[in-house]
């Protein structure tokens, strides 16, 4: 999992989530920001993010790592069972 802080003068998070997909493309990748634009949340999200957590509901970053986890295990499964 990766965990970005993305900055909102120069897209350096967006720069960042593009080369994870390039080089890991099934990695979830989180943005921590104090990105106020929904604009900028939608181009995240767009672009391949896994979710979007402003910095200031920090006590939710714990749940959303958690049900990112979560996530990636039942997927993991499906695909072990597909497989079979």
């Amino acid at each position: 999992m990766v965990l970005a802080d993305a900055n909102s003068s120069d897209c350096e998070g967006l720069r960042a989530l593009a080369i994870a997909r390039e080089k890991q493309p099934n990695i979830p990748f989180v943005f921590v920001s104090d990105w106020r634009g929904d604009r900028q949340v939608a181009e995240a999200l767009q672009a391949g993010a896994t979710d979007f957590i402003l910095k200031q509901h920090l006590p939710k970053l714990a749940p959303c790592i958690r049900r990112t986890i979560e996530t990636k295990r039942m997927q993991r499964a499906l695909q072990r069972a597909r497989a079979d």
